[in-house]
């Protein structure tokens, strides 16, 4: 499999089956020893290379990949409180794995992490890498953006936020209600419908009443439980992100 490489569309020519690329991104495939006549994927094009230099790549096309597409076309966006970095990193390289869609880090009240805004812009920087080296491992198509971090106390961007999904599934540890139930009354409500699904997962110390009520304002909000037993915030992210991947993906 040709090793894959994301570049921004702008440094990107194409003139028939000839193709150039310039930037940073050139510099890094140098590092990595590719040479001429290696093939690699840059963005969509499966191209051979034929001359490269620092900045500077020109190579023939091989092959333009076809768009994949899921069986339902249901994009995931994970809300994920702000978790200590080793597990915030986590979260965002094994989302991206399992297909997640979008990731949107936020603060609560009960989030151990403290942002400013310089630490905020570092993060999330950080965290972009990491999403653009997980979707080349998993050989993604797309790279996965994680958003600039939302603080709760902007109620109104928050709920702004999860308005723009057609469903968000709120996992809440003091909820009644079955995920199964849940998932099976969404796909019988929402047959032959692309989605858009938010999911909503708490920091380690869980969710404060004022989040939880800041939450319930949104639209379309499904509180579910994940089970009998409390899962660290990093579990219950990729635990309910693979179950969708299950209920909505497979055959």
């Amino acid at each position: 499999m040709a090793k894959r490489f994301f570049v921004d569309s702008k440094d990107i020519k194409i003139n028939g089956k000839d193709i150039s690329v310039i930037g940073e991104k050139v510099h890094h495939i140098n590092v990595l020893r590719h040479k001429i006549g290696d093939i690699i994927t840059v963005n969509e094009y499966v191209l051979e290379i034929t001359n490269i230099s620092k900045d500077e790549l020109y190579g023939t096309v091989k092959e333009i990949e076809e768009h994949k597409k899921e069986k339902y076309n249901i994009s995931v966006t994970v809300y994920q409180a702000y978790i200590k970095s080793d597990k915030m990193e986590y979260v965002v390289q094994k989302a991206v794995e399992l297909g997640a869609y979008k990731i949107v880090p936020f603060l609560s009240k009960n989030c151990v992490v403290k942002l400013d805004e310089k630490d905020k812009i570092k993060k999330i920087e950080r965290l972009n890498k990491i999403s653009m080296e997980a979707s080349k491992q998993c050989n993604r198509q797309d790279i996965v953006k994680v958003e600039d971090v939302i603080d709760m106390k902007k109620k109104a961007r928050f709920i702004e936020e999860l308005n723009k999904n057609d469903i968000n599934i709120f996992a809440y540890e003091k909820s009644k209600n079955s995920l199964k139930k849940i998932l099976d009354e969404i796909k019988e409500k929402e047959t032959n419908k692309a989605l858009n699904i938010g999911i909503i997962i708490g920091p380690e110390g869980g969710f404060d009443k004022t989040d939880i009520e800041i939450i319930q304002q949104a639209k379309n909000i499904y509180e579910v439980s994940l089970g009998t037993r409390i899962l660290r915030a990093e579990t219950a992210s990729l635990n309910l992100l693979s179950i969708l991947n299950y209920v909505f993906n497979s055959n």
